[in-house]
C-alpha cells in the first residue's frame, strides 16, 4: 500500500512548516504501520513543471511550483495505491486529480471560498475538519462529507506560557486588533511570527505600529513553530478570512494552550471550548474583555489549558491515522 498526500501549502526547510507537522507526524505514524507513505507540497522558489524530492523527514517528500497540477502524475510515477488531498480553499487539488484510477479522498481543513471549477468526480470522498467545514463542503458539492479532524502534532514542549501568539499579520488576519490590544494593554506582550514572508513595505508599515506599542516581538524570516510555542501563553486568531486556517490553534492545544478566536468558518470547529470565542465583528471592548479574561483570570486560564488538552486527545495522530485508513478502502497488508 501507498498513500501518496498532496498539499498546497509551502514546504520551509528547517523552518516554520506550522500547517504541515501535523500531517508529517501522520506520516511517520503511517510508516510505522508499514505503510509507503508520501507527501507532495508547493515550493514558492520553484517554476515549470519539474518535482523535487526532499528525505530526511522519515518519508519522502516533493516539492513542486503548483502542486495542483504535478499530484496525478507523481500519483502515477509513484504507483500509489490511495491519494489524500490536503484541499486548500478553493478546490483545485480536487478538481485536478478527480480523474485519476485510483481511490482519492480530497480533506479540506479550510473553508472553500469560491464555486468548483469542475463537478465532484465520481468516487472522489470527502472530508472536512469538522461539521462547520463538513456542512459547508457538502453545500459546496452537493455532497455529505466525512468529519475528519486534522492530527494534532507530536510536539514535546514545555511553554512558559508568557505571551499572546499571533500567526496572520495581514489585514484580513486581524492585525487591527492585534495594534490595539497591544496599544490597550502595555503590560502584556504580543509575539508575532510570519508564516510566509511579507512584502517590504507592509512588514515597514507595521513595525512602525509595533514599535510605538513597545511590547511587541516581531519574528521576521523562517521561525519553527516549537520555539514559538514555548513562550506562548495563549492563541490569538482574531482571523475573519473566509479561507482563515486554524492550524495554530490545534498545534497550540498539542501542549494545551488556549486561544482567544473570532467565530468564523473552520476556527469554531478547531477551537472546541479551549479558551474564548468573540463573535464576528465585535467591538474591540468586546476583545479587550475576553482578553482580559483569558489573561488574568487564573481559574479560566486553567480550565481553558485543560479543554485544549481534552480538543487536542480527540485528534491524536494514532486516531487520525485508524479514521483516515477506514475511509482508503485499502486494506493493509
Amino acid at each position: 500500500m501507498k498513500l501518496l498526500f498532496a498539499s498546497t501549502e509551502a514546504f520551509q526547510r528547517g523552518g516554520l512548516n506550522g500547517p504541515l507537522l501535523g500531517a508529517f507526524d501522520l506520516l511517520r505514524e503511517l510508516a510505522a504501520r508499514g505503510i509507503e507513505t508520501a507527501i507532495l507540497c508547493r515550493d514558492p522558489g520553484m517554476t515549470g513543471a519539474q518535482v523535487t524530492q526532499h528525505d530526511g523527514l522519515g518519508f519522502p517528500l516533493f516539492t513542486a511550483a503548483d502542486p495542483a497540477l504535478a499530484a496525478a502524475p507523481l500519483a502515477v510515477a509513484a504507483e500509489a495505491t490511495a491519494l489524500v488531498l490536503l484541499e486548500g480553499a478553493d478546490g483545485r487539488l480536487t478538481a485536478a486529480c478527480g480523474g485519476v484510477a485510483l481511490p482519492v479522498i480530497a480533506w479540506f481543513t479550510r473553508a472553500p471560498t469560491a464555486r468548483p471549477a469542475v463537478p465532484l468526480a465520481q468516487g472522489v470522498k470527502l472530508a472536512a475538519g469538522g461539521p462547520a467545514l463538513a456542512a459547508a463542503v457538502a453545500a459546496w458539492y452537493g455532497a455529505s462529507a466525512a468529519i475528519l479532524p486534522p492530527p494534532v502534532p507530536r510536539l514535546e514542549i514545555a511553554p512558559t506560557r508568557e505571551q499572546a501568539l499571533f500567526l496572520a499579520p495581514l489585514p484580513a488576519g486581524g492585525i487591527e486588533i492585534l495594534f490595539t490590544l497591544a496599544a490597550a494593554r502595555p503590560r502584556a506582550t504580543f509575539l508575532v511570527a510570519e508564516v510566509e514572508p511579507l512584502s517590504g513595505a507592509w512588514r515597514g508599515a507595521c513595525f512602525a505600529r509595533a514599535g510605538r506599542c513597545g511590547n511587541i516581538d516581531w519574528r521576521t524570516g523562517v521561525v519553527a513553530l516549537p520555539s514559538l510555542l514555548a513562550r506562548t501563553r495563549l492563541v490569538l486568531a482574531p482571523d475573519l478570512a473566509p479561507d482563515a486556517d486554524p492550524w495554530a490553534i490545534r498545534a497550540a492545544q498539542s501542549v494545551g494552550i488556549p486561544a482567544l478566536v473570532a467565530q468564523h468558518g473552520a476556527l469554531t470547529d478547531a477551537f472546541g471550548e479551549a479558551g474564548l470565542m468573540v463573535a464576528p465583528h465585535a467591538t474591540i471592548d468586546a476583545w479587550l474583555a475576553a482578553f482580559d479574561r483569558l489573561w488574568c483570570d487564573g481559574r479560566l486560564y486553567d480550565e481553558a489549558c485543560a479543554a485544549a488538552t481534552r480538543q487536542a486527545a480527540a485528534a491524536t495522530v494514532d486516531a487520525v491515522a485508524d479514521a483516515l485508513l477506514a475511509m482508503s478502502d485499502v486494506t493493509v497488508r
